[in-house]
C-alpha cells in the first residue's frame, strides 16, 4: 500500500516520488504497478503519463519502493491541481503468486502545487468615462496587470443610477465580462437611450465584482467604481405662437405666447425684446 497516501509537489519538483510499503520482505524480487489518473491535473499537460503503467520493485530483503512520477513545470497561472495513482500488481516470482496482495490504502492522491506569482489585479483602465446620448453605447475598458491563467475568469459590472435613470437614459442591466486565457483587457458595452428631452449632463457608475467561486488569486483593484458621463445632443428652438397679434391702444397690454418644439427636463428662460416699426416705445 501506499504510504503515504497524499502527497504534495510543487509544479518545479522535477520528478517527485511516491512511497509503497509492504508489511513483510521477501527473499526474492517483485513489482507493483502504479496506474495515473486524471484528476483536475492532465497526464501530458500537467504531469507525464506516457505509460500504461510506472513500476516500483521490491528488492529481496526490502519493505519499501518508490516510483518517480515527472511534473511538467508550466507558466500558466492555475489553481494547485491533483491527479491520483492506483496501485495494481506487477512482476511476481512463482513462489509469490498468491501470496502478494494490494492493500489499504491502494490509491495516492497527489496535488500540484502552483509555482507562478497568483495574484491578478483587475480593474477599470480609467474612472470616468463620457459619451454622447446619440452615441449608441459607452466602452468600459477592464485591464489586468497579468494574463489570464488556464479556463480563464470573469469579472461582473452593476451599475448605480446618478442623475441618469436606468432603461429612461442607459440600460442599466448587470453585465459579466469574461476574461480568456492569456487576456489581460477586456471591454463591456453599456447601451444608451437617446430621449429628445433636453437635459443637462447625467451621470450614473459602474461598480465592479466578481462572481461566487473566484478563485482567491483573482482580486479587484482599487480603480473598482467608474462614473460614466453622458452628454445631451437635444436642443429646443422656441418661437411666437401666433407670430402676429393685435391689441386695442386702450387694453393696457398684449400676451405674446411662446412655444418650444421639445420639452426639458429642467427650466429655461428667453428674453422678449421690443424694437420700434411704425410704433414707438
Amino acid at each position: 500500500h501506499y504510504d503515504p497516501a497524499s502527497y504534495e509537489w510543487n509544479e518545479s519538483v522535477g520528478t517527485g516520488n511516491l512511497t509503497i510499503v509492504s508489511n513483510v520482505t521477501s527473499t526474492v524480487d517483485y513489482s507493483v504497478n502504479t496506474v495515473l489518473s486524471n484528476g483536475t491535473a492532465y497526464g501530458g499537460l500537467d504531469f507525464v503519463n506516457d505509460a500504461a503503467y510506472y513500476q516500483a520493485t521490491f528488492a529481496a530483503g526490502s519493505s519499501s519502493a518508490q516510483v518517480g512520477v515527472v511534473i511538467i513545470d508550466d507558466t500558466d497561472i492555475e489553481e494547485d491541481e491533483m491527479f491520483e495513482g492506483m496501485l495494481v500488481l506487477g512482476d511476481l516470482h512463482p513462489d509469490l503468486e498468491g501470496r502478494v496482495v494490494i492493500g489499504s490504502p491502494d490509491t495516492a492522491t497527489i496535488t500540484i502545487l502552483d509555482n507562478e506569482p497568483k495574484d491578478i489585479t483587475v480593474q477599470f483602465d480609467q474612472t470616468e468615462y463620457s459619451v454622447a446620448e446619440n452615441g449608441g453605447f459607452v466602452s468600459l475598458q477592464l485591464i489586468a496587470d497579468k494574463p489570464a491563467p488556464v479556463g480563464g475568469y470573469s469579472v461582473m459590472i452593476s451599475f448605480a443610477d446618478g442623475s441618469a435613470a436606468g432603461l429612461q437614459d442607459y440600460d442599466n442591466m448587470s453585465l459579466t465580462v469574461f476574461f480568456d486565457e492569456g487576456q489581460t483587457t477586456a471591454t463591456a458595452d453599456v447601451k444608451i437611450i437617446d430621449d429628445t428631452i433636453l437635459e443637462r449632463l447625467e451621470t450614473f457608475t459602474g461598480q465592479l465584482s466578481l462572481p461566487e467561486g473566484t478563485a482567491d488569486f483573482i482580486k479587484i483593484g482599487p480603480r473598482d467604481t467608474a462614473t460614466i458621463n453622458i452628454t445631451d445632443n437635444d436642443a429646443v428652438e422656441v418661437n411666437f405662437d401666433p407670430s402676429i397679434y393685435s391689441v386695442c391702444e386702450n387694453d393696457g397690454s398684449v400676451e405674446l405666447i411662446l412655444v418650444a418644439n421639445a420639452s426639458a427636463s429642467y427650466g429655461y428662460s428667453v428674453t422678449v425684446d421690443t424694437f420700434d416699426v411704425t410704433a414707438s416705445k
